[in-house]
């Protein structure tokens, strides 16, 4: 997948990196569109220590529900389900 990867305080770069798996609590999502929010800007610019580069901001997303972890097998999302999530909320629309 292409991703902004902040690879230290100022260096960041567009690239593919891989795919992600689901752990057995996990959902990914295939992302089609992402919110840069001021919390990223400052991870970028290495003002928001500890900070665990390398990173892939954009917390705020929305996207379609492609892979369940076991323990997910009840989500009511479900694959194929377009979801969004933004830091605050802890469920899908």
């Amino acid at each position: 997948m292409r991703a902004l990867l902040v690879e230290k305080s100022g260096q960041f770069s567009v690239e593919t990196v891989p795919d992600p798996s689901p752990g057995v609590d996990d959902v990914v999502v295939r992302v089609d569109a992402v919110g840069i929010c001021g919390t990223d800007i400052h991870i970028v610019a290495g003002e928001f220590p500890p900070t665990p580069y390398p990173i892939i901001p954009g917390d705020e997303f929305a996207g379609e529900v492609v892979a369940l972890g076991d323990a997910r097998n009840t989500f009511r999302s479900g694959v194929g389900r377009k979801i969004q999530l933004r830091p605050t909320a802890r469920t899908s629309r």
